[in-house]
């Protein structure tokens, strides 16, 4: 008995986790696929930086960091601006920092005092190695590259579903006059997702929800449309803000979408099309991770031919037309890059193509299994970003909608090219 009180005052002082001897590991530098077991990966255009709790072998470069339980280890994006050594950087591979930070300064499993435009933050997972497989990645085939007639986008209907979505005309949902507003609080996101709903189902798409998460609950708005073979490719955005409107971001994406959907709705097509809205992008590309998951446990992953990540398509303060198609020479992802660029190209569409390569967007959660993803955006790492970028600013009135509609031009003729539209 006396033991027993011993070891319980003995718990009160010293709670367990201070017993805990933490956990080493190892970030490495490494050729791109040249492993597929890892915690996490970050991307750059010529390597991957992968967290093991092994040393690799095959590795350019490592660093060895011991980690205890109240810390937690960060992968850090920096634009070409961020220079300067970060608060808690404990080492620097090109443009990406390793910071090791207390978990007293999370909150909700993210850091709220780190939202910095020039920063990308992503958690290095305090969880077991993860063994992600290696899929056979199916290349875009030549019978998918039929030669379909040019998609035309209806201007005038994006324009207005934009101007519902960031609360500048009110909208009838379930029979009611609504003005939407920030898609950051519960009811805020819910509102937008019956929004999306009642739009794709009156275009004929079936809709239906993925929730995930067990402490912070997020849901997924999908949308599809069945092809004649069972593979189907993606069109993915993300509806959530932090606290705004968000019109360029991303509810440019979102309407986007939205008219590809439209523009491609009467149409046939060999493989299925299917529109994704992700949660909690905001907070570390929760929703895609989880859906990236959701399809893997499913068995369903391998029937994805690939996906265009849709984000911040709004704003072109100098006219140029540029835009970024990011690949990263990740998998066989350029081979959709390549589609979008023949695609202008060939309709001679007023677009310039701006590089870039990024991890801190929807399309990089899939690059971790190894399917082809891209995202299309707005000319953000060449010096054109939007200055209302996560600010109150962000609203319709400051949308290039010309620019616009040239990209959903763009990416929508791509689409149907890749999904045999006929």
């Amino acid at each position: 008995m006396r033991l027993l009180k011993f070891l319980f005052l003995l718990t009160l002082i010293n709670p367990p986790n201070l017993f805990a001897a933490g956990r080493t590991v190892y970030i490495s530098l490494v050729e791109k696929d040249s492993i597929t077991s890892f915690i996490s990966r970050f991307v750059s255009a010529e390597h991957q930086m992968v967290a093991t709790l092994d040393p690799v072998r095959e590795a350019i470069r490592t660093i060895k960091v011991s980690e205890e339980d109240h810390e937690q280890l960060f992968f850090v994006e920096l634009t070409k601006a961020s220079n300067a050594t970060l608060d808690d950087e404990i080492s620097r591979f090109g443009s990406v920092a390793v910071v090791k930070k207390p978990k007293s300064e999370l909150h909700d499993g993210h850091f709220q005092n780190l939202v910095n435009p020039l920063e990308y933050w992503e958690a290095i997972p305090q969880t077991a190695h993860r063994n992600f497989p290696k899929f056979r990645n199916r290349r875009i085939s030549n019978k998918s590259l039929i030669i379909s007639p040019e998609i035309r986008i209806d201007e005038s209907y994006m324009i207005t579903k934009l101007k519902e979505l960031s609360g500048e005309v009110p909208v009838q949902i379930e029979g009611r006059q609504i003005s939407l507003g920030e898609r950051y609080s519960t009811a805020g996101k819910n509102l937008a997702r019956k929004f999306l709903r009642q739009e794709y189902e009156s275009l004929g798409y079936e809709v239906r929800e993925h929730q995930f998460g067990r402490f912070t609950k997020g849901v997924n708005f999908v949308a599809e449309k069945q092809g004649s073979d069972e593979s189907y490719f993606m069109i993915t955005s993300h509806y959530d803000t932090v606290r705004t409107v968000g019109a360029d971001d991303d509810g440019s994406g979102l309407i986007a979408g939205l008219a590809i959907a439209k523009s491609l709705a009467g149409m046939n097509h060999e493989f299925g099309l299917r529109f994704v809205a992700f949660d909690q992008e905001e907070r570390g590309l929760l929703g895609s991770k989880a859906y990236a998951a959701y399809l893997n446990d499913q068995s369903r992953l391998d029937q994805m031919l690939g996906l265009i990540q849709l984000e911040m398509l709004g704003w072109d303060e100098d006219n140029d037309f540029k835009i970024h198609v990011i690949d990263c020479n990740e998998n066989s992802s350029a081979d959709l890059t390549k589609v979008v660029l023949d695609t202008v190209n060939k309709l001679r569409i007023k677009l310039v193509q701006s590089p870039a390569c990024t991890n801190r967007s929807d399309h990089s959660s899939f690059w971790s299994y190894n399917k082809p993803a891209i995202v299309i955006s707005q000319n953000f790492f060449g010096g054109d970003s939007n200055p209302c970028y996560h600010r109150s600013c962000d609203k319709f009135a400051n949308v290039n909608l010309g620019y616009l509609t040239t990209i959903t031009s763009a990416a929508a003729n791509s689409v149907a090219k890749l999904i045999g539209a006929y």
